[in-house]
């Protein structure tokens, strides 16, 4: 396995690491809603890790399979 996905699969990842491309509204968002008297009490927690050129690459995937000529209704929601 890659050094850098070894790393980024440790046991008890920061939300820095849970969420890289999370801006600072996004943390403090997500920190409000953890905070929050009717949040959910979760054991586990995840976080898609994606970095930047990680999700352009996503992104470009996507292109390629919308340009394809695939259903839209099936691909569609991946824009959602």
């Amino acid at each position: 396995m890659d050094a850098r996905v070894t790393a980024r699969l440790n046991q008890d990842p920061h939300d820095g690491e849970r969420y890289p491309t999370l801006s600072e509204a996004g943390r403090a968002m997500l920190q409000r809603m953890r905070e929050h008297p009717a949040a959910p009490r979760y054991r586990n927690q995840s976080g898609n890790r994606l970095l930047a050129e990680e999700v352009q690459q996503l992104r470009g995937y996507e292109d390629d399979i919308l340009g394809a000529g695939h259903p839209t209704a099936v691909v569609g929601c991946l824009r959602r």
